[in-house]
């Protein structure tokens, strides 16, 4: 199964310098294509992506500015659409690390959970530990925005539906889809968490250190074994 990444960029080189160096830490990524969906609103975040020393990198300057309700899509659809036939692509954040064993963790849930027809995606933030095991992977009524991905098939019906308002915004869609028997796979220890803290749309500094993931895994090598589903 082949894997892209697509992060969305906007305006805090200050952040996304930490976000590059978390995924160039990732084992695998040398063969993974990394593509960089760019805001039009920093030359500083636009030359971080330039100078990015991925082996297979792409860099896309938006026209516009899509915002945080539309880029995530755009990176999707650039995800699957701009650098051959892709199975999963994982949308990362400007703002949000990951872990060196990310890929390692997507690529067996994306291929374990794939014929699960009712799971959505695979989702890499856990805010709290919920299984005492590093290496399970299990589903979740729940959704979780910090760094996720799905597969093309589920990417062609949800894009259909995708909204780029607030009634509701993309993230409570997906979630409000778990509501009954859909899901996503989650880790039973987080693989990334989110570090912008200031000058995000939606994060208020206030509630910075709430939404952080408690725990996150220290990115060894894991035997990753997927308990739970449909299938």
């Amino acid at each position: 199964m082949k894997l892209a990444v697509a992060i969305t960029v906007n305006n805090r080189p200050e952040y996304l310098m930490r976000v590059i160096q978390s995924w160039a830490n990732v084992r695998g990524i040398e063969n993974t294509w990394v593509i960089f969906q760019v805001e039009p609103t920093s030359e500083a975040c636009f030359d971080l992506c330039k100078d990015a020393g991925f082996n297979k990198k792409l860099v896309l300057l938006n026209k516009t500015q899509m915002g945080a309700l539309a880029n995530p899509y755009v990176a999707m659809q650039s995800g699957f659409s701009s650098v051959g036939d892709i199975d999963f692509v994982i949308v990362g954040e400007d703002d949000s690390v990951v872990t060196p064993d990310a890929l390692e963790f997507f690529s067996f849930a994306a291929r374990k959970y794939y014929r699960h027809e009712k799971c959505l995606g695979v989702c890499s933030f856990e805010a709290e530990p919920m299984l005492k095991q590093a290496n399970l992977i299990y589903p979740r009524h729940y959704f979780a925005s910090v760094v996720w991905g799905t597969w093309r098939n589920r990417w062609d019906m949800i894009r259909d539906y995708w909204p780029f308002d607030y009634q509701p915004a993309w993230d409570q869609y997906l979630l409000d889809l778990t509501s009954h028997d859909e899901y996503f796979a989650f880790p039973s220890v987080s693989r990334s968490q989110h570090i912008g803290k200031y000058d995000g749309t939606h994060m208020p500094p206030e509630q910075f250190e709430l939404l952080q993931a408690k725990q996150v895994h220290d990115g060894s090598p894991q035997q990753f074994m997927a308990i739970g589903g449909d299938a």
